[in-house]
């Protein structure tokens, strides 16, 4: 057997799924030229497993630490027995004697980053999708690393795509919410959030929770939603996001990469960060004009939570901004541009 792409990423509590979701668009960008590609990981939940295998991938577990040198040398021989053109790595576990393990191994790289947290210096492209980036941020490459920064490289899951034409409508008032914060969400963000609507005045007519395999929250979950006076439906693992995404008026979502999918979506959200990394994330949201950041969980109060949701839904002349400006900024043809790099394609 043969598979041409490599892709190391892992999943869970504390690290979420966005990882190994825009694997997955990258993955199926590259699938739709004719080539395979399949995932290894020392950590995945078997609910996450089982929707990449449905997407039509393999997965390969690795029965050592992530990270480390043994995890380096197991992916670099099962990318050299499958033939592999291309090992792709995303997460923070994996740092500069990882991909110069790889690239001992004669693998071509491609390491996706969101805020430097390793030189890079052995990778062959480097891709950071994020509002912010740009080649200023990797001082130590080579000259002859191709970089790909900003929002037009954004990886968008294939069922995206066909939401590429549609033109959001904005209500005068926003009246049906999402609520989404990590596929782990291991501070449970998610119930100080849902207690907040609660502990007010609400005037949302639908909201919907959406929590990932990861979630382990659901009795004080359960319990929360039931002093809510609206219909509330809690979904987990679903994969109808961009449907979800367009029958909402508003969002409250985790500073992840879930904020490129709601950009691309054209939905106004509030941003909370759940995890370091997504600071500049939400602050670059907020700059763009495609929603509000309200910082780090631990320090967000309920009040402002309610207050920013509210002043929000009554801000017409910003949702439809958002609802414009999104679209325009997040295409959705980032993953494929990525593949055409890796191929050697200049645009």
């Amino acid at each position: 057997m043969q598979c041409e792409m490599v892709i190391r990423a892992d999943a869970g509590e504390a690290m979420g799924s966005g990882h190994v979701m825009r694997c997955l668009a990258l993955a199926q960008a590259w699938q739709e030229t004719g080539a395979s590609a399949c995932f290894v990981s020392a950590d995945l939940p078997e609910g996450l497993e089982r929707r990449l295998q449905g997407a039509g991938f393999l997965v390969h577990r690795l029965g050592c630490k992530a990270g480390s040198l043994d995890d380096a040398t197991a992916t670099a021989g099962i990318a050299q027995s499958l033939g592999a053109d291309w090992v792709v790595i995303d997460g923070y576990q994996f740092v500069d004697a990882y991909s110069l393990e790889l690239k001992r191994a004669g693998l071509a790289l491609l390491a996706i980053d969101d805020y430097g947290h390793a030189d890079f210096g052995a990778a062959d492209v480097v891709l950071n999708q994020n509002l912010y980036a740009d080649r200023s941020r990797y001082p130590s490459v080579p000259p002859d690393t191709r970089i790909l920064t900003g929002p037009r490289y954004v990886l968008l899951r294939r069922e995206f795509l066909c939401w590429r034409a549609w033109n959001r409508p904005v209500p005068p008032h926003a009246r049906k919410l999402l609520i989404t914060l990590g596929g782990g969400d291991p501070a449970n963000t998610t119930l100080k959030v849902v207690e907040a609507i609660a502990g007010a005045q609400t005037f949302w007519t639908q909201i919907q929770v959406v929590v990932g395999p990861s979630y382990s929250h659901e009795a004080s979950l359960a319990n929360a939603i039931g002093h809510i006076r609206v219909p509330v439906n809690v979904l987990r693992n679903t994969p109808s996001m961009p449907d979800i995404m367009a029958d909402a008026d508003m969002g409250i979502v985790a500073g992840g990469s879930t904020c490129w999918e709601t950009g691309f979506m054209g939905l106004p959200v509030v941003v909370i960060a759940t995890a370091m990394n997504q600071t500049p994330i939400g602050t670059a949201i907020d700059n763009a004009g495609l929603g509000k950041y309200l910082g780090w969980h631990a320090n967000v109060h309920p009040r402002l939570v309610t207050e920013t949701l509210d002043s929000m839904a009554r801000d017409l002349g910003f949702r439809e901004c958002v609802a414009r400006r999104g679209p325009g900024l997040i295409d959705g043809q980032g993953a494929r541009r990525v593949v055409n790099a890796l191929r050697g394609e200049l645009e």
